[in-house]
């Protein structure tokens, strides 16, 4: 974790060989945003978010679970309104 955060934070955060990429699962990360996104699931950047990293693997994201605040509930937000619904999930303060 130390690594990854080092990568991210560094010039080098974009190229393939030193920089995040050599850590992540892309492709599990790419799949949990637009899942998390698309089910509305504002629960699923916050509270709800989970990694994990067999031995000699890449860090993936997920499982990705707990869908009850998702698809328009309105859960936790007690101020949300139709024009919020134009707002991405992972901005979450404007959602809610």
């Amino acid at each position: 974790m130390h690594l990854f955060e080092k990568a991210l934070a560094s010039f080098d955060f974009s190229e393939p060989k030193l920089g995040f990429r050599n850590y992540i699962d892309e492709d599990s990360f790419i799949d949990y945003f637009l899942l998390t996104e698309l089910f509305q699931n504002f629960d699923g950047y916050r509270i709800s978010t989970y990694l994990q990293k067999e031995s000699g693997d890449k860090l993936k994201m997920g499982p990705i679970w707990d869908f009850d605040l998702s698809l328009g509930s309105k859960g936790f937000c007690y101020t949300m309104n139709k024009e919020n619904h134009n707002f991405w999930i992972f901005e979450y303060n404007n959602y809610c």
